[in-house]
């Protein structure tokens, strides 16, 4: 068996790699569906997870406190990244990130210092070359995969904000514990 990797598991007399509870049904937090005899005498056993934290996919954990359009852009673009790498992408968000999610933010593009001295050149040559902006990248991406996008609790409960206040693409307030407990099951994770 390898590891996390779902699908086919093959079993039987000949292979005794695998050894299930015919009562339970249940091996490693996998539940088989069917076993079937193959031609070499062993069998292919089918199996579907029932456990979470056994995961089909590779995970991305990704923090956006900035605010300004470059950095956001720049997590859009790794949560696209990931997305096309088949990874699962949580993202949380705090602080000047999480205002830009509000409903009704600023379309007021602010970049961060590196980029003021050539920020009306960049936003030109995005207009000329239709790139999308940061919150159709990640609407596009939600679409596409499985990002989820968490607003930090503590900062919401500061700036008195429900989740009726934010963008809809916004899945859910959460605490930082939580989104920790969900991070340490990612690959990776990055701060923006």
């Amino acid at each position: 068996m390898q590891g996390k990797q779902p699908g086919v598991i093959e079993t039987g007399s000949t292979s005794g790699r695998l050894s299930i509870s015919p009562v339970s049904g249940c091996l490693f937090g996998m539940r088989y569906i069917s076993m079937i005899p193959n031609m070499s005498g062993s069998h292919l056993l089918f199996f579907i997870l029932i456990n979470d934290r056994i995961s089909m996919k590779e995970k991305m954990s990704l923090l956006l406190v900035s605010g300004t359009a470059d950095k956001l852009m720049a997590g859009a673009i790794i949560a696209s990244g990931a997305i096309a790498n088949d990874m699962e992408v949580d993202i949380f968000v705090s602080f000047w990130g999480l205002m830009e999610f509000k409903k009704g933010a600023s379309k007021k593009v602010n970049l961060s210092y590196d980029g003021i001295e050539i920020k009306d050149e960049v936003l030109k040559k995005m207009e000329q070359k239709k790139i999308p902006s940061w919150m159709d990248m990640i609407k596009q991406a939600k679409e596409v995969g499985d990002v989820k996008i968490y607003a930090c609790a503590m900062f919401a409960d500061l700036m008195d904000l429900k989740k009726d206040d934010l963008d809809p693409v916004v899945d859910e307030i959460i605490g930082v514990s939580q989104f920790v407990s969900m991070a340490k099951e990612a690959k990776m994770t990055l701060f923006i």
